[in-house]
């Protein structure tokens, strides 16, 4: 009886990269960037004077981030997003680096946290804790490299460039986290699909 070996494809998870490979993760991806994009619109952010404004233009990252493993969200966010992002402010590619590609792209983060956020897929109270652990560690990470970003390319002190970024981006992020925790038992009902294909390799006897 003679033995032959064919590779067949198998899907398995991953946390790292691979839906975005996909069609359904490009539509979904496609989708929450149009959201945000849509979010940052002038009359649906509440400005504070010229400069500073508030508004939910984060929250659908963070779902991308809650969905998509954390290559996948960095690309998203922090690629497609921030380059859209950087020329519609009109900041110039200076800012790129720090401001748009580290700084949005760090709300990816919140993609490691997948495993507990979505612990027993339950909404209880440790799933709702860990959701808000999530959203602070990917927002100061922001509030960082926006921070940076005024010190080297604004020239600004550093506590200036702090106070500056910090406060709308603080209370963007707890508004967005606010609303994510709202829709939280929505997101369960939908899991993330985290996975690639992969070679797998088959015996067949003939």
């Amino acid at each position: 009886m003679e033995k032959e070996i064919k590779k067949k494809r198998k899907i398995k998870p991953n946390r790292f990269f691979g839906r975005i490979l996909t069609v359904r993760g490009i539509t979904e991806m496609a989708i929450f960037i149009s959201l945000a994009l849509i979010f940052d619109l002038e009359f649906l952010k509440f400005r504070i004077g010229e400069a500073q404004s508030f508004s939910i233009t984060m929250l659908p990252l963070i779902i991308i981030a809650l969905r998509f493993p954390l290559v996948d969200a960095f690309l998203g966010i922090g690629g497609v997003y921030g380059v859209i992002t950087m020329f519609w402010d009109g900041y110039g590619p200076i800012n790129y680096p720090l401001d748009y590609l580290l700084g949005y792209g760090f709300l990816a983060i919140i993609s490691l946290f997948q495993t507990l956020v979505y612990r027993k897929y339950k909404h209880e109270i440790i799933n709702y804790l860990y959701l808000a652990l999530a959203i602070v560690a990917g927002v100061s990470g922001r509030i960082l490299f926006s921070t940076i970003n005024g010190v080297l390319v604004w020239e600004t002190t550093f506590i200036g460039s702090f106070i500056y970024n910090g406060v709308p981006i603080s209370v963007s992020g707890l508004m967005c986290g606010i609303l994510s925790i709202m829709l939280f038992p929505t997101l369960l009902r939908f899991k993330p699909q985290t996975f690639i294909q992969i070679d797998k390799e088959e015996i067949i006897e003939q």
